[in-house]
């Protein structure tokens, strides 16, 4: 919550949008499953801003989070202070895109997601939290997200994270990937699904890959972390890199970092 506060100031004293300035968001992916959220990107009608839904229980952070959007040009539609108004409020003033916080009275963050994927035409949904737990991610994911964002990021990120969800792609914080990466790693093979449906376009073990070599690792130190054979290590990079349209180590580096798997 620190952040939206005390980026109230700089966000009324500053000239420049804050999509302008560096972000802490991995874009994981450029296209949405359809189960989640709709396909096409939303574009606007003769160039009319994205429409925002902002929904929390504590007035500062409502107050905050409009000043930061519509200070880049969004238009804030609403504001919710419960899960039950906000499935209300969607309903009248059809936002393209809800920043959902998690902890709400009357109806929880997930299950308010939950209510509103039912909808016929369920805007995209940014989860806010200050929860940064790998499960918490995987699970927001699953029930329709189509980002995850912590509370203590910067406007800027704030901002990116709706514009990259409004072009159809998922969002996330890049230190909430980072902790589901190392977690799934910590937690072995057989807990690689888990980082299944982030919106990746790899395969879990792929990704997995593709993550420690953003590390700096070789494939004999990889073969060794994956609990699999140097040869099974140099079969998944070369679908690593026929999927990324790369041809070497530099590169596939490159993309881990860009996506959060790297610190």
């Amino acid at each position: 919550m620190r952040s939206v506060i005390e980026s109230n100031k700089e966000v009324a004293s500053s000239g420049t949008p804050v999509s302008a300035r560096i972000n802490n968001i991995a874009v994981v992916s450029s296209q949405v499953s359809s189960r989640r959220v709709n396909e096409e990107p939303i574009e606007g009608s003769m160039g009319s801003p994205i429409r925002v839904l902002v929904v929390d229980d504590h007035e500062v952070v409502l107050v905050g989070l409009r000043m930061i959007l519509e200070r880049d040009g969004l238009e804030v539609v609403g504001e919710a202070r419960s899960g039950k108004q906000a499935v209300e409020l969607i309903r009248k003033t059809q936002p393209d895109v809800v920043v959902l916080d998690v902890l709400m009275p009357d109806m929880g963050g997930l299950e308010t997601l939950r209510e509103i994927q039912a909808l016929r035409r369920a805007p995209r949904v940014i989860v806010n939290t200050a929860h940064s737990k790998p499960e918490n991610l995987r699970e927001a994911i699953k029930l329709g997200a189509a980002g995850y964002v912590s509370k203590d990021e910067s406007p800027a990120s704030i901002v990116a994270a709706v514009r990259s969800v409004a072009e159809g792609s998922i969002a996330v914080s890049r230190n909430v990937l980072l902790e589901a990466f190392r977690d799934a790693v910590a937690e072995g093979p057989e807990n690689f699904g888990q980082l299944e449906g982030l919106g990746f376009d790899l395969t879990p073990r792929q990704l997995m890959v593709a993550g420690l070599i953003g590390q700096g690792l070789d494939n004999a130190e990889i073969a060794e972390e994956l609990s699999i054979s140097p040869n099974t290590v140099k079969s998944h990079l070369r679908e690593v890199y026929l999927k990324l349209g790369v041809s070497d180590r530099t590169k596939v580096a490159l993309w881990a970092m860009n996506r959060g798997l790297v610190e």
